[in-house]
């Protein structure tokens, strides 16, 4: 009687893993399908700053800061704050209050972070000198609005 229940469960557990891995794949095809990755590229320069300094995206979208400026640059949510983000973020931590921040990006490198949340994410453009120091800033904004009947192809969501 046990071997059999045992026997059952597995079963069921194997079962259960192959609908649910089958219905991802099936879920993931008919969203790649229907629309592309969106990717909004954000440029960091020593003289213009940030360019553009407003972006408006909608959720599931991917912006990129490229960091074209004298040296090591930090980004900081100022109001609203991003909490939920698609996949994993290259070069963003969540910090002490679960909430995502920059690491120190330097000279040539990216950052990159996907929307979810709608809403109006003002941010800072902190630039670190040698130590890590902050020293002159500049803002930006990100603005996520619906956009109805769009479907992305990002499955998977980043909140540890």
């Amino acid at each position: 009687m046990e071997k059999k229940t045992i026997r059952v469960f597995c079963s069921l557990i194997i079962v259960l893993t192959i609908g649910c891995f089958i219905g991802t794949a099936a879920f993931g095809q008919a969203a790649e399908g229907t629309s592309k990755t969106i990717h909004k590229i954000v440029y960091i320069n020593a003289e213009q700053g940030i360019d553009p300094r407003a972006v408006t995206i909608s959720p599931g979208t991917t912006v990129i800061w490229i960091n074209n400026a004298a040296g090591r640059l930090q980004l900081k949510f100022t109001d609203q704050q991003v909490s939920l983000a698609c996949a994993v973020p290259v070069n963003f931590s969540l910090d002490e209050n679960k909430v995502f921040i920059s690491t120190g990006i330097p000279l040539g490198g990216v950052a990159s972070l996907c929307f979810v949340q709608k809403g109006e994410f003002k941010y800072k453009l902190i630039r670190l000198d040698q130590v890590g120091a902050p020293s002159a800033s500049a803002i930006g904004a990100i603005k996520v609005q619906s956009n109805k009947g769009s479907v992305t192809s990002s499955l998977f969501l980043y909140c540890p």
